[in-house]
């Protein structure tokens, strides 16, 4: 009988202990996820307070170097540009002012802020900064604030002066610098004598911007080509050379249709698409020395194209043929020569970086010049408006103007030779620290201008002179 009663108990028993052995487990496993999830937080709290520690000190550096470089790039222009060095100055002492407060706050927030809260959650006293360290600290913030002000009243004043659009052409003529440097840096390589006229990276005047051109998949043209009419389905409305090494001459013929041809040259080709006529010629990387390309283009006599796009970098380029439309765009970044008969075209942008460029006779509603170090001469102008731009070249101009003058100089020459001129009949709006400033015989150079103008009713003359030579005088 006792041996029958005991059984069931041991059975209960047995139970029992599984059962405590589940819940040892279960509370094993709830105990690791607990302490992972402790472990996890502080991980993460840690790891995020790093990150915003590290993030606010590398804010702070970027903030007063910054702001450095702006008080000096100020300071260096401040005879030159005065109204765009405002500007800068008040912006570069705000950013520095701001970047010292970042690690100032970080530096408080350590050292104060943080040992004040622990102190009070563990009910001790905090051990917090000095009363000497204190009062350093607010003393770099009241400086900071007083500088902060002043930098940004700075700014206003030199922003409404007109600083802004001073700082904008600056920018751009820096842009064309170095990239002028960048191209020269290409020619003292070792292997510069295989790939100086590989420019894939041609510059857009249009809108001051960089843009990636590469070669049409088409088969090439090459050596002794005769006179090739080109067969076109629309007529051609538009006329694209990219030439990036040889030689190129565009002549009229009295064909109702355009040609080429070439002699002993090297690769090109020629693309026709819809009312788009592409002429390109690319190194691809080879050594063209002895083996240029040499293309001969023909247009018809009187053709009118919507647009004309010419980027040449090569050798020499010669239109011997009038060539008019609406609009046309000459980039001559690298060339040695370039040369037109004519052009006629309702608005016209001419651009060179390095060598000569000259139109024998010149006609345009508005004309956008853009000499980098190169020469640029426009003889039998006529002229509506035109803006000129002159980094540290020299600019030729002959003939008529008609409308409103624009001119900008850096270290360079811009001589205006107009067979009309009379002073009188414009505002002029001067500006700068030309070296040298001729209008219709009287002088404006020598001496800081800032800002001079003399109103008058009738057309605008806009000049603004770095350190370069403007001279505007009547030609008889």
């Amino acid at each position: 009988m006792n041996t029958n009663q005991n059984e069931p108990r041991e059975a209960g028993a047995k139970k029992s202990n599984i059962m405590e052995h589940i819940l040892a487990v279960c509370g094993y496993v709830f105990f690791c996820i607990l302490i992972l999830a402790f472990t996890g937080m502080v991980t993460i709290l840690g790891g995020l307070a790093g990150i915003f520690a590290m993030s606010l000190v590398l804010l702070g550096m970027a903030e007063a170097f910054l702001g450095l470089i702006l008080v000096g790039i100020g300071i260096a222009h401040i005879f030159t540009l005065l109204r765009g060095s405002l500007v800068d100055i008040g912006l570069g002492l705000t950013l520095c002012s701001l970047g010292i407060l970042s690690e100032l706050f970080l530096f408080w927030l350590v050292l104060d802020a943080m040992p004040w809260i622990v102190g009070k959650i563990r009910k001790t006293k905090p051990k917090v900064m000095a009363d000497d360290i204190r009062k350093y600290c607010k003393a770099v913030l009241k400086g900071c604030i007083a500088i902060i002000v002043a930098g940004t009243a700075f700014a206003l004043v030199g922003g409404l002066m007109g600083g802004v659009e001073d700082i904008r052409k600056q920018v751009v003529v820096t842009l064309k610098q170095t990239r002028e440097l960048a191209e020269d840096a290409l020619e003292v390589l070792p292997f510069s004598a295989s790939v100086r006229n590989v420019k894939f990276l041609s510059f857009e005047y249009a809108d001051n911007s960089f843009s990636l051109k590469l070669p049409e998949n088409e088969e090439p043209y090459e050596g002794d080509i005769p006179y090739t009419p080109i067969e076109t389905t629309l007529p051609v409305k538009e006329l694209r050379i990219t030439v990036m090494s040889g030689i190129v001459n565009i002549m009229p013929t009295e064909e109702d249709c355009f040609a080429f041809q070439s002699s002993r040259s090297g690769e090109f080709r020629v693309i026709e698409e819809e009312n788009v006529l592409t002429l390109d010629i690319y190194p691809h990387l080879q050594n063209y020395e002895g083996n240029e390309a040499q293309v001969i283009l023909y247009v018809p006599k009187d053709c009118e194209l919507e647009k004309f796009y010419l980027n040449f970098s090569g050798r020499a380029f010669h239109s011997m043929t009038n060539l008019r439309g609406k609009e046309a765009t000459v980039l001559f970044p690298r060339g040695s020569m370039v040369s037109f008969d004519s052009l006629d075209f309702d608005t016209l942008k001419l651009q060179n970086g390095l060598g000569t460029l000259n139109v024998g006779k010149t006609r345009a509603g508005k004309l956008y010049t853009d000499v980098g170090r190169g020469n640029m001469n426009l003889m039998n102008c006529d002229l509506e408006d035109i803006r000129i731009n002159v980094c540290s070249g020299n600019l030729y101009l002959e003939g008529l103007i008609h409308g409103n003058m624009e001119l900008t100089c850096g270290t360079g020459k811009a001589e205006l030779a107009l067979y009309s001129f009379r002073k009188e009949e414009y505002t002029l709006d001067l500006t700068g620290t030309p070296g040298e400033m001729s209008i219709d015989g009287r002088d404006y150079g020598g001496k800081p201008l800032y800002y001079y103008e003399e109103v008058k009713q009738g057309k605008l003359l806009n000049a603004d002179a770095k350190i370069g030579k403007i001279e505007i005088y009547r030609k008889e």
